[in-house]
């Protein structure tokens, strides 16, 4: 049994790093997040979930993802669509309520990369699909930790 989780532990993960390698580069190419890639790594998150290997808590994955919606709804210049299904996906993955952990580390790198991307491109437009991939990690990582040492 514990083989069978490492290997499903490993398949995972391969799987999410090559949506994230997809992700990042269309997003940084075109502004553009396909949505095929994201049906995959909710599918592969959602046999996470069914395999034991993450279990999100279902309340906070639902409300970190409506309120991507709901920025989506607010300001639909701000947040691209893909990135509300990407937000969403990935909440689906995220342990406990790592989701928070996700969507501030996203949100905390995004400022930094928006500096770095002023200069570096001249634009004002960012791609966000990266950083709510680099929040996922993040919270994939380091998640219950973080929010252990956040609960003092």
């Amino acid at each position: 049994m514990a083989a069978a989780l490492s290997w499903g532990y490993g398949i995972w993960l391969a799987v999410m790093a090559l949506c994230t390698i997809v992700v990042i580069y269309t997003d940084i190419s075109w502004y553009w997040i396909p949505d095929g890639i994201v049906c995959v790594a909710a599918l592969a998150n959602g046999a996470a979930v069914a395999g034991g290997l993450v279990a999100p808590c279902s309340a906070v994955s639902i409300g970190f993802a409506l309120s991507f919606a709901l920025l989506y709804f607010l300001y639909p210049q701000g947040i691209g669509s893909g990135d509300v299904k990407l937000a969403a996906a990935l909440c689906l993955g995220c342990s406990g309520s790592t989701a928070y952990i996700m969507t501030t580390a996203a949100f905390l790198s995004a400022l930094i990369g928006a500096a770095a991307w002023r200069l570096y491109a001249r634009k004002n437009c960012i791609p966000f699909g990266p950083f709510l991939w680099i929040g996922w990690w993040i919270a994939f990582a380091a998640g219950e930790e973080l929010m252990a040492w956040m609960a003092g």
